[in-house]
Parts: C-alpha cells; structure tokens; sequence
C-alpha cells in the first residue's frame, strides 16, 4: 500500500524516481567489475553537470535504496552503480561529487548517460525532497550555519570603499575642469564645467547605501543566531519565519528578556 502523509505518496513518487533513472540501478553480484575498482576507479569528466551531492544521495540512497559503502578517509559516500551490467561508484570525495569509472576514456559516454539518469531522477523525486525540507523543518534537528563573520567583513569593506570616496571627494572639492565646445567655423561657443568631487561624492553615496544594506544583513543575521540560543528558535519553521521577518522583529527577538529563574535553598 502506498504511504500517505497530508497528501504525500512516497510510493507513487518511489516510482516515478525509479522510472526515471532506469535502467541505472545499485550494483550487485551479476554487475561486472574489476576486482580492484573501489582502489582504481578514476574520475571522468561527466561530474561536472551532477545536481548537489545531497540530492544525489537522498534520490539514490534514501529513496531509492541503493547500497552505500559507507564512509572512509576524503569520503563521504560511495554508491556502486549498475549501467548496462557494468559497475561504476558516484561518490562524493574531498574535491566534489563525481562518477567514477575503471576506464574514464572509454567509458566516457556511459558516464555522461548516468548523470543525465540521476538529473532526471531528482526532477522526479522534488516532491520526496519537498516532503523532506518540511518535515525537517517541523522539528529542530537543524543545522544553521554561522556567516556573521563575511557578513561582518562585507560591511566593513564598503564602509572603507565609502570613507576613502568621501575623502577624496573632500580632497578634491576645489578643483575643476572647463572643456570648451568649437563650433564649425572655429569659434568656441560653449564650455563644459565638470567637479571631480561631485562624481566622487554620488560614488561614496552609492557606497554609503551598500555599506548601510551590509550592516542590516549582517545584524539580521546575528539576531537570529541568538534568537536561536536562547530558544526564542526552536523548530525550522520557527527559523524560517523569522528569517523572513523585518529587521525589527529580529531585533526584538534579540532583546526579549530572559526568562529568570530563582533558586531558594
């Protein structure tokens, strides 16, 4: 029977992902392989166009039940594939995602088909990984990563980028050039007056604007951080909702007192 959850068919998109990527399949015993393939299998230069390395393992792996070897050293996950009856490893090593093949030059081609099998695949199973992104985001076993440091230093770089603009701009508020426009006959008729510091000072406007967008981006991202800290974030949805909240609502979500608790012996 299929699975059904609020309108969810795992079942049904199962198999619309398994129609899609046939007739790639995980490798077994019937699959033929060079006994030495997991030490010498080497990258082809099909890698290049796989979708994201979670979405490669959610569709094969968790999804549709292809073997994973497991980790090792520079590894994340090797899954051994059938193409044809021939084995072939897409994993995910130290350098990125890959299909790996025991002979990249001629087996190229293959390699090429199993990413174009896995790109449809994923499109097949969007729904399964929808399904994912919001039952993950109903609970807290998140992971949010900390950018508040880039974040930090973008600020800082425009602000420095709008300082020297300005300075300049002040250096140069005296200075002033004229070009003279000759008519036909010779004769100038009429002149141009331009003012360094007038472009400089737009400039530094432009970069004050960008400096000041920083900032806010910056702090926003500071302010959900402690929001999470000090639980006013418990769940994904709660992250979410208030990552797309005004700045405002951040920052009270910052500065809302704690809860005290008092301890009497």
């Amino acid at each position: 029977m299929a699975q059904k959850q609020s309108g969810f068919d795992l079942e049904a998109v199962r198999e619309r992902a398994r129609k899609a990527v046939a007739p790639l399949k995980s490798a077994d015993d019937e699959t033929s392989a060079p006994k030495d393939m997991l030490f010498s299998a080497k990258p082809t230069d099909a890698r290049r166009n796989l979708p994201p390395p979670y979405l490669v393992y959610f569709l094969l792996h968790d999804l549709l039940g292809f073997r994973d070897l497991g980790q090792f050293e520079k590894l994340a996950y090797s899954l051994p594939v059938d193409l044809n009856g021939t084995a072939y490893l897409i994993e995910h090593r130290k350098f990125g995602l890959g299909v790996f093949a025991a002979d990249p030059e001629t087996q190229g081609a293959d390699a090429a088909e199993i990413v174009r099998l896995v790109s449809k695949g994923v499109k097949a199973a969007q729904p399964y990984f929808d399904h994912l992104a919001q039952t993950a985001g109903d609970g807290s076993k998140l992971n949010v990563h900390n950018h508040s440091r880039e974040l930090y230093k973008r600020f800082e770089y425009l602000r420095h980028l709008h300082q020297e603009k300005a300075d300049e701009a002040e250096r140069r508020k005296d200075e002033h050039h004229v070009t003279e426009h000759p008519s036909e006959d010779g004769e100038v008729r009429s002149w141009t007056h331009t003012s360094p510091a007038f472009e400089l000072l737009r400039e530094a406007q432009w970069l004050g604007i960008s400096a000041v967008e920083a900032f806010f981006a910056w702090t926003e991202h500071v302010f959900i951080h402690i929001a999470i800290l000090r639980g006013k974030c418990q769940t994904g949805q709660d992250v979410s909702q208030l990552a797309a909240s005004e700045w405002a609502k951040k920052f009270k979500a910052w500065l809302a007192p704690l809860e005290v608790v008092r301890f009497v012996s």
